[in-house]
């Protein structure tokens, strides 16, 4: 499955919507027995972005177009000025989604978002019943501390509130390995470098690089081919292009491509208009760097 996670826009709010009414309808992870309107969903958008709390979705890339399967956002924990250091978060995913670490990676996410925002700690509400709910977040790293019985109502009748709590300045259990022993016996090395491209312009991809590096292109599988983009190897060197709706152009973050003669290759991209840009050698190597057709950062160096 190919998901991705972003920021949430106003055009992503009648697919929240429905995965929230949805839940409403089918769980009884949200108390209340009436779906939720539009209007009180826009509200409360616009609400999230006026106290810069994030929204985010997970979008399913495997169809023809993007769908928004899932979504997540924290709010404060309670409005009092003591309070400004915790949060509550919420992660509601499409029934037909479920079971596939969607959530872990929203979550992963918010987390991340809540220490950069300087928050201390996260807390998790769940319903009583809901033990794939509280195992989820137990698995997270979250720790019961509260069980309060009957606090709330659902169909007309009462529900168990568990109340879930993640310390954020808290170190983690066990320290990343470093050194030597990390990841020794795991890597094993590079299989390709993924670059993004806009929509529609495979045509541009391949005569630039197949006709200009002479990197073959080579079929995409079947399952991948629908969604665009272009494949190209030969040998070792395998460079993958997928499309990206909201593409942005890679300009730091770049593969570095190994060339027998740099100067042959530079003139002939220079030939077809490319800009070459030269960089200082390093030791007896030398190289440059050069824009793929959508603006895609490659450096090029002197085998």
């Amino acid at each position: 499955m190919n998901v991705v996670v972003r920021d949430a826009t106003a055009a992503d709010l009648p697919a929240i919507l429905a995965i929230y009414n949805q839940v409403v309808a089918t769980t009884s992870a949200i108390w209340r027995d009436e779906p939720a309107s539009s209007a009180e969903w826009t509200a409360w958008f616009e609400d999230r972005r006026a106290h810069a709390m994030p929204v985010l979705v997970a979008s399913d890339h495997d169809g023809e177009a993007p769908e928004v399967v899932a979504y997540a956002s924290f709010q404060p924990f309670r409005s009092l000025p003591g309070y400004v250091s915790t949060v509550e978060h919420s992660v509601h995913v499409r029934n037909s989604h479920r079971g596939q670490g969607i959530g872990r990676l929203l979550l992963q996410e918010l987390v991340l978002r809540a220490r950069l925002l300087d928050k201390s700690v996260m807390i998790a509400g769940s319903d009583g019943a809901n033990d794939g709910s509280i195992r989820f977040h137990e698995r997270a790293g979250f720790r019961e501390v509260a069980r309060l019985p009957g606090v709330g109502r659902r169909r007309g009748r009462p529900r168990d509130l568990v109340l879930l709590q993640l310390d954020l300045t808290a170190e983690p259990d066990e320290a990343i390995p470093s050194g030597e022993s990390a990841g020794r016996d795991l890597i094993r090395g590079l299989d390709h470098v993924q670059l993004a491209m806009p929509a529609g312009r495979e045509g541009d991809a391949v005569a630039f690089y197949a006709g200009l590096l002479g990197i073959a292109e080579v079929p995409k599988p079947p399952h991948l081919a629908a969604r665009g983009g272009c494949w190209f190897e030969d040998g070792d060197v395998k460079v993958h292009l997928g499309v990206d709706p909201d593409f942005r152009p890679a300009r730091k973050a770049h593969p570095a491509l190994t060339v027998d003669d740099l100067p042959a290759l530079l003139a002939r991209l220079r030939q077809y208009g490319v800009a070459v840009v030269q960089d200082d050698p390093v030791g007896n190597r030398t190289s440059a760097y050069v824009d793929d057709p959508f603006g895609n950062r490659l450096e090029l160096i002197e085998q």
